[in-house]
């Protein structure tokens, strides 16, 4: 009689003891393949372009603000590492060594 009782309790615990071992496997893999991100400044990201160690990059532009978010990857970054930046466009025409992209309004 004790035996079937110690059964059935395992049975009733079998279910929940499934599913913690998926939470648990499921943490593990996400963790895994964590990524660093880099938060660089804009004034980082222009040097790095023109020494040209910009591997990867993606401009998104934000809808309702005139501000664009760059991401990308530098050559001595890992395959888990990345950088991140907002750019105003304004900041990249002051900056721009080429005068065509240089501001006007002066």
């Amino acid at each position: 009689m004790k035996r079937r009782k110690n059964n059935n309790n395992f049975m009733v615990m079998l279910p929940y003891l499934i599913v913690l071992i998926v939470i648990l496997a499921a943490l593990f893999f996400v963790n895994g393949k964590r990524t660093e991100v880099h938060d660089i400044k804009t004034g980082e990201l222009i040097q790095e372009i023109k020494e040209e160690n910009v591997t990867e990059i993606t401009v998104t532009p934000k809808s309702g603000e005139s501000v664009y978010i760059v991401t990308g990857k530098l050559k001595d970054y890992d395959d888990k590492e990345s950088f991140t930046t907002r750019v105003i466009p304004e900041e990249i025409r002051m900056r721009s060594p080429h005068p065509r992209m240089r501001s006007t309004d002066s």
